[in-house]
């Protein structure tokens, strides 16, 4: 027999399942189909909301995708090795439990694409609190790649890692607050507290930051600053650039008249 539990999906049932499939199968689980409910028990849609992985292996597994290939899929199968019955299987089944997720909640979900397109907006910030809540109590969400992200960077060297990514955080919130103080002390002396220089040179990497954040909370439920690295980077350029901006007006400054 012939497995292929690693082969991708089209980008159409990828995008079905990361974005609303997952991980709401046990959500709506009673009010799903029986036919969708013989392939699928309480227990294996519980396991699937577990993890994106775990639930793209569950799929498989109800399709018959990461079993012996079929008689008819052995006669129709195209030479990149697809399994023609089992791409109808699985399409079936997404845009079933989709139709059912949508209907069911659809307020939760336009809530839940809002919140990750702000936190991917806001990558720095949503990594830094996402990482110190995984730290105090061990808590992470099913759609949170910042797990993985602190795993893989810790790998070789723990402690080193802990102590880089602790001093790394202390250094971009200081040097966040020496920029809005900057920007503030502009504002009281008279001066625009964003010069116009700035403002057309930024705008168009906000905009492109604003919409690739968007444009990821709608491909998957997933928040991960892998994905949103351009957003870390401009925030962090503005940071320090305010900081240094603060601290050069502070020392070159004219002493006040006596």
């Amino acid at each position: 027999s012939t497995h292929v539990d690693s082969k991708r999906w089209p980008m159409y049932d990828s995008m079905l399942h990361a974005r609303i499939v997952f991980p709401n199968v046990s959500k709506v689980y009673d009010e799903l189909p029986k036919n969708v409910q013989s392939k699928l028990t309480r227990k294996e849609a519980e396991r699937h909301d577990t993890d994106s992985i775990v639930g793209f292996r569950v799929i498989n597994d109800a399709t018959g995708a990461s079993g012996p290939i079929r008689v008819k899929d052995r006669r129709e199968m195209g030479p990149g090795g697809t399994r023609p019955s089992v791409e109808r299987e699985r399409r079936n089944l997404l845009d079933t439990i989709a139709g059912v997720v949508l209907r069911e909640r659809w307020a939760a979900l336009a809530a839940d694409v809002l919140k990750d397109t702000l936190e991917n907006a806001a990558a720095t910030f949503s990594f830094y609190v996402r990482l110190a809540i995984l730290a105090r109590t061990g808590d992470v969400s099913c759609a949170d790649g910042t797990q993985k992200t602190y795993e893989v960077l810790a790998q070789r060297h723990p402690r080193t890692s802990l102590y880089y990514v602790s001093a790394s955080i202390a250094l971009v919130l200081f040097s966040t607050a020496l920029a809005v103080a900057a920007l503030v002390r502009r504002g009281r002396g008279g001066a625009a507290r964003i010069e116009r220089r700035t403002l057309v040179t930024w705008t168009p990497v906000a905009a492109f930051v604003l919409a690739n954040a968007c444009a990821f909370a709608l491909r998957a439920d997933m928040v991960h600053i892998r994905y949103m690295l351009l957003a870390h980077a401009a925030f962090l350029v503005l940071a320090f650039r305010g900081a240094l901006d603060w601290l050069t007006v502070e020392r070159l400054s004219p002493p006040a008249p006596a």
